[in-house]
């Protein structure tokens, strides 16, 4: 593999309050991360309005994002956070992992132990592929192959295989769309307006609506407020996408609102 695969922590302050967001980061280098992990910090509320020393200021300076953290990853727990929908950055040298890419460890780990023993480096197999698994997030080789490529049994859901939390939309989460003119708001419809035509289409039942934060006077109308945080949403926006999936879990018509052009 000719990838590394790191999480970034990125705090974000405003005032006394401090949220910390991640993000994964694929490179070739260390090097290489860091210096994406800033670009992606830099880009996550568009550019930024300041720089100050080694952090950013946004959303006119009431905002500041540092960079807590950079620590590399294996690869299958990378692809796990990954499937949970934890936004990523590629570096433009490098290509996004695959689960193919985990299929292709016992080879790698043939291979090595036959250079190895070539140079006369006395080491077993079994100590290799402990040592290869060791490197993509695994205990050892036995919990890899009961983890993290574990088949689903053909007579189980698919959903069963593998237990994903419920996304949840936090108060800092809340707070942070405020910043940005939007939110999510609770809503009760009463029956005449789940029923109304908009579109061509029945409203819906929607627990939960994305809307423009009218307070913030941003944006004109909920449908700006929608193409926002959708085109947000396609630049890996970590905010958005927590939005995203919140509404998907939550109140799936009006997710299909926000997602539709």
């Amino acid at each position: 593999m000719n990838v590394r695969t790191f999480v970034a922590r990125i705090d974000a302050t405003h005032g006394e309050h401090t949220f910390t967001l991640s993000r994964l980061i694929v490179a070739n280098s260390e090097t290489r991360a860091l210096a994406v992990a800033l670009d992606a910090m830099a880009e996550m509320y568009g550019d930024p309005s300041e720089e100050d020393g080694g952090s950013l200021l946004v959303c006119n300076g009431e905002i500041r994002l540092e960079l807590h953290s950079l620590r590399e990853i294996g690869l299958a727990t990378y692809l796990d956070m990954r499937s949970v929908g934890l936004a990523e950055t590629i570096d433009r040298s490098a290509r996004a992992p695959v689960v193919e890419d985990l299929d292709t460890l016992k080879g790698v780990s043939s291979a090595t132990h036959k250079a190895l023993k070539a140079k006369n480096v006395a080491i077993t197999s079994s100590q290799v592929l402990n040592a290869v698994a060791s490197a993509v997030g695994s205990r050892d080789w036995a919990q890899y192959k009961a983890t993290a490529v574990a088949p689903v049994a053909k007579d189980e859901p698919a959903e069963s295989a593998t237990s994903i939390p419920r996304p949840e939309w936090t108060s800092s989460d809340s707070f942070l769309a405020s910043r940005q003119g939007w939110g999510i708001f609770s809503v009760n419809l009463d029956d005449a307006r789940t029923q109304q035509l908009v579109k061509g289409k029945q409203y819906g039942d929607r627990p939960f609506e994305l809307q423009a934060d009218g307070d913030a006077g941003r944006f004109d109308d909920d449908e700006q407020a929608h193409e926002f945080v959708r085109k947000a949403i396609q630049a890996g926006d970590p905010l958005a996408i927590r939005a995203g999936q919140y509404l998907q879990a939550h109140s799936p018509v009006e997710y299909e609102a926000l997602m539709s052009t």
